[in-house]
């Protein structure tokens, strides 16, 4: 249906749903994303929002009154108004790729990935990263691990997995503790632990990223750390 105006986070997202509840929700989890977004509960509104400025995407929640073709959304808009059409729900519009419904953060981190901040495509995790999770799984009392990019997103995951919107206050978690460190020790501090709903949660700084571990106690802490250290200088 065309281009992102710019590929730029900063270009709003038009979300198009009649449901109030609904249209929170996705509102919520788009700006999650780091992505502005205007919202529209009407055809009309959302096709007005769209002819006064260049929007980089339009998420439509199915079923929308009156429209039943992309052509009734976009007609008379200016080429470079024209976004990127996404779809939500039980119906579908010809031409437009449909999102499972009710979609994830994930979901729509995958779908929106060229406009999100903080979301390159060379932030894709390599080979030895991967490894190196899949070794950290195999340790005793680890549930889960979680590659973080820089914004707090989850780019490689293995075993339990974090709630998505904990992720940038992992990130927050593990800078003010490197402050502390500085503080303190006159260095920076490289892990931070947390207590996580009955679980201890490890983190530590991997060049870019955060690796954060779900620990089923503290009593692996000691070994999770001592691996890390040894995995990372490398």
């Amino acid at each position: 249906m065309g281009d992102p105006p710019n590929g730029r986070h900063d270009v709003p997202v038009l979300l198009l749903s009649a449901s109030v509840g609904n249209r929170k929700l996705l509102e919520r989890m788009l700006e999650g994303l780091g992505l502005s977004v205007q919202v529209a509960a009407t055809l009309r509104a959302a096709h007005s929002a769209l002819l006064a400025v260049p929007h980089a995407a339009a998420l439509i929640e199915l079923p929308v009154p009156g429209l039943r073709t992309p052509g009734d959304l976009l007609a008379g808009l200016p080429a470079g108004h024209v976004p990127l059409l996404l779809t939500v729900g039980v119906a579908t519009l010809e031409g437009t790729p449909s999102l499972a419904h009710p979609p994830t953060p994930d979901l729509l981190r995958s779908a929106l990935a060229a406009l999100l901040p903080h979301y390159p495509l060379a932030a894709v995790p390599g080979q030895a990263q991967r490894l190196l999770l899949t070794d950290l799984m195999a340790k005793p009392g680890v549930l889960g691990v979680t590659l973080l990019d820089g914004g707090g997103h989850s780019i490689a995951q293995q075993g339990e997995a974090l709630p998505p919107q904990l992720g940038l206050h992992l990130i927050r978690a593990l800078e003010t503790t490197r402050s502390f460190g500085g503080v303190l020790h006159g260095g920076e501090m490289h892990t931070a632990q947390l207590e996580y709903e009955h679980r201890t949660l490890l983190l530590a700084g991997h060049g870019p990223h955060v690796i954060a571990c779900i620990l089923r106690d503290p009593s692996t802490s000691s070994l999770i750390r001592y691996l890390l250290r040894t995995r990372l200088a490398a």
